[in-house]
């Protein structure tokens, strides 16, 4: 995983605690410049650009949506080793 994607996810990270300050300038940042993971890149590395995406989508079009931590939700146990 490239530094600058774990940047972005460390930014985020903070987004599902209800008393969390995610850096969503930093997140968008990272976001908008981190290239997508090639075919070979593991499957961490694919999750975590999807997951840095989809949260940095949700927060520009909607600044006080609200996320909380599913364990089953979607995507739930995709990285199978």
């Amino acid at each position: 995983m490239t530094k600058e994607l774990v940047r972005g996810l460390r930014a985020v990270c903070p987004a599902p605690d209800p008393d969390g300050q995610p850096d969503w300038d930093l997140a968008e940042e990272v976001s908008d410049s981190v290239e997508p993971p090639d075919k070979t890149a593991s499957c961490d590395e694919s999750s975590g650009f999807n997951l840095l995406q989809t949260l940095v989508e949700m927060h520009r079009k909607d600044p006080d949506v609200t996320f909380r931590v599913v364990e089953d939700g979607p995507g739930a146990g995709r990285c199978k080793g």
